[in-house]
């Protein structure tokens, strides 16, 4: 006669933000203060940083350089303006003979 054995959860399962009042099992992954943590094991109210419980998955990185821009175009004058927001560290643009340059 065939034997069977549960294994139990098998598979990762994305369970959301963390909260130290739910009760968590064996590979699921929360995040936590901008980073992700793996279950190693069930647990209930141990922050995610507790390396006997959890495992770091993925760390918050810090905030890139912005490098978009969108453009206007003024049908009354013909011109082109560049919007950008305040943080913006790529190229600039110049329109020169109907094509526009990026500088870098």
């Amino acid at each position: 006669m065939a034997q069977s054995t549960n294994l139990g959860q098998v598979r990762m399962n994305l369970a959301g933000e963390y909260s130290a009042t739910k009760t968590y099992q064996r590979l699921d992954i929360v995040s936590y203060q901008g980073s992700s943590y793996i279950a190693l094991k069930d647990t209930l109210n141990v922050l995610p940083t507790v390396t006997d419980n959890w495992m770091l998955n993925s760390s918050k990185g810090e905030k890139g350089n912005v490098y978009f821009a969108t453009f206007e175009y003024d049908d009354s004058t013909s011109e082109i303006f560049m919007i950008t927001p305040d943080e913006y560290e790529g190229p600039s643009f110049e329109l020169t003979d109907g094509i526009l340059y990026a500088v870098v």
